[in-house]
C-alpha cells in the first residue's frame, strides 16, 4: 500500500514539476518575445527618422525641380529673345545694306557733281576766263554789258547751287555714316547682352542639375537604408512569431497538463470512493491529506481572463462614446506628409484625455512612446492577434500586465505624428496589419 501511495505522490509530483517547468519556460519565452518587441520597436524609430529624412530629401527634390522648372522657363524665354534679337539682328543688317547702298548712290552722285564743276573749271581755264571784272570790262556798248553782268549772275548762281548741294550730299552721307556706326554699336551691345545672360541661365541650371543629382543620392541611400531596416523589421516580426508560436505551444503543453492531471485525480477519487463503498474497514487507507496536494496544482493555477459575455466573441469598442472614425483603413493622403500613403489602422477622434479601452482580454507587451505612434500601448490576445492604441496624452497600464475588455489602459491624445487629438487603433494578426472594423 505504501508503494501505491508512493506511486501517487510520484506522479502527483512529476505533474506539479512539468506545469512549473512550463510556466517558467512561457515566462522565458514571453521575455524573449518582448526583447525582441523593443527592439523592433527602436528599428521603428529609426524607420520613422529615416522616413522623416526621406520625406525632407523629397521636399527638396520637389523643391529644386520647380526651380529647374523655373531656370527652364527663364532660358527658353531667353532663346525667345535670342531668336527675337536674331530677327532684330537680321532687319539691322538688311538696313545696313540698304544704307550702304544709299551711301554708294549719294557718292556716285556727288562723282558726277565734281566730275561737272571740274570740267566747267578747264573751260574756263582753257578760254583764258580772266574773271568777272574782265567779262564786264570787255563790253562793248551798253547791251553787251548788260547780257554780260546776266550771264554772270547766272554763272554765279549755278555755281552756288551745285557747292550747296554737293555740301548737302556730303552732310546726307556723313549722317548715313553716323546711322551706321550707331546700328552696328547696338548690334554688338544686344550681342553681348544675350551672350551674358543665356550663359547665366546655362550656369544656374548646370549647378541646380548637379545639386538635384546630390539629392537624388541621398534620397536613394536612405530609400535602401529604410528598405534595409523594414527587412530588419520584418524578421523581427517573424522571429516574434516564432516565440509567440511558442509560447502558445507551452500554454497548449500547460492546458493539456492540467487536463490529464484533472483527468488522473478524478479517476483517483473515483477509485477512492470505490474503495470506500466495498469495505468501511478500507477507508483509513485513503489520505485526505494526500489528496489535497495532488489536487493542489489545480486550484493554484493561474485563471485565463475569460471574455465579456456580451460581445459574443467580438472586440469591444475602443473609445466609448465616441463612434465616429475620421481616417479609415487602407490608403490615403498622409495630412502632415501630404503624400500617398498606407494607413495601418483606423482614427477615432476623441477630445484629449478620453479614455481608451482594452478591445478584447490580453497582455500588455509594450506600453511606451514609439516616435510616431507617440505614447502607445500594445495588447497580446492570444492566437497571434494584437491590437495597437497609439498618440495617447497618458498611458495607465505597464507592460506584462493582464487587462480585461473595456478595461481603461490609456487617454486619448496628440502625441507622436498627429495633426490633434484621436486615437489610431490597429489590428494585427500574424504580425499583419487588418482591417480593424472587421472585429469591432
Amino acid at each position: 500500500m505504501e508503494a501505491k501511495q508512493y506511486r501517487r505522490l510520484s506522479i502527483a509530483l512529476a505533474s506539479v514539476m512539468v506545469l512549473g517547468h512550463t510556466s517558467v519556460f512561457a515566462e522565458s519565452l514571453q521575455e524573449q518575445k518582448n526583447q525582441k518587441i523593443r527592439e523592433q520597436q527602436s528599428i521603428q524609430g529609426q524607420m520613422d527618422s529615416t522616413q522623416g529624412k526621406i520625406n525632407e530629401v523629397q521636399g527638396q527634390v520637389a523643391s529644386v525641380r520647380s526651380e529647374i522648372a523655373v531656370l527652364d522657363g527663364k532660358i527658353s524665354q531667353a532663346a525667345y529673345e535670342l531668336q527675337q534679337l536674331n530677327n532684330e539682328i537680321a532687319l539691322i543688317q538688311e538696313q545696313i545694306e540698304i544704307t550702304k547702298r544709299e551711301l554708294e548712290q549719294e557718292r556716285e552722285k556727288l562723282a558726277k557733281k565734281q566730275d561737272q564743276f571740274s570740267k566747267r573749271l578747264r573751260a574756263m581755264y582753257i578760254a583764258d576766263d580772266t574773271g568777272y571784272l574782265d567779262v564786264l570790262l570787255s563790253s562793248d556798248n551798253v547791251e553787251d554789258l548788260i547780257g554780260n553782268a546776266k550771264m554772270i549772275r547766272e554763272i554765279a548762281k549755278s555755281d552756288q547751287d551745285l557747292i550747296a548741294e554737293i555740301n548737302a550730299q556730303i552732310k546726307i552721307i556723313e549722317e548715313k555714316q553716323r546711322q551706321l556706326e550707331e546700328q552696328q554699336a547696338l548690334l554688338r551691345a544686344k550681342q553681348q547682352e544675350v551672350a551674358a545672360k543665356k550663359a547665366s541661365l546655362e550656369e544656374a541650371n548646370r549647378q541646380k542639375n548637379a545639386y538635384m543629382g546630390t539629392l537624388v543620392s541621398d534620397l536613394n541611400a536612405y530609400e535602401l537604408q529604410y528598405n534595409q531596416m523594414v527587412e530588419e523589421s520584418n524578421a523581427l516580426q517573424s522571429e516574434i512569431n516564432r516565440i509567440q508560436n511558442s509560447i502558445e505551444e507551452q500554454e497548449r503543453l500547460a492546458k493539456e497538463a492540467q487536463r490529464l492531471e484533472r483527468e488522473r485525480a478524478a479517476r483517483e477519487k473515483a477509485r477512492q470512493e470505490a474503495l470506500k463503498s466495498q469495505s468501511s474497514g478500507q477507508k483509513s487507507k485513503v489520505s485526505p491529506t494526500k489528496a489535497t496536494v495532488i489536487s493542489d496544482p489545480v486550484v493554484d493555477a493561474p485563471k485565463e481572463p475569460i471574455a465579456s459575455a456580451s460581445r459574443s466573441g467580438g472586440m469591444v469598442w475602443p473609445v466609448p462614446g465616441h463612434s465616429r472614425v475620421s481616417s479609415p483603413y487602407g490608403y490615403r493622403i498622409h495630412p502632415i506628409l501630404k503624400v500617398r500613403k498606407f494607413h495601418s489602422g483606423i482614427d477615432i477622434p476623441a477630445p484629449s484625455g478620453t479614455p481608451i479601452a482594452a478591445a478584447d482580454d490580453g497582455v500588455v507587451i509594450a506600453s511606451s512612446n514609439m516616435r510616431g505612434y507617440g505614447n502607445c500601448v500594445m495588447v497580446d490576445h492570444g492566437d497571434g492577434k494584437v491590437t495597437v492604441y497609439a498618440h495617447a496624452s497618458s498611458r495607465a497600464v505597464q507592460t506584462g500586465q493582464k487587462v480585461v475588455a473595456g478595461q481603461t489602459i490609456a487617454y486619448v491624445g496628440s502625441t507622436g505624428m498627429s495633426t490633434g487629438p484621436h486615437l489610431h487603433f490597429e489590428v494585427r494578426v500574424g504580425g499583419s496589419t487588418t482591417n480593424p472594423l472587421n472585429y469591432l
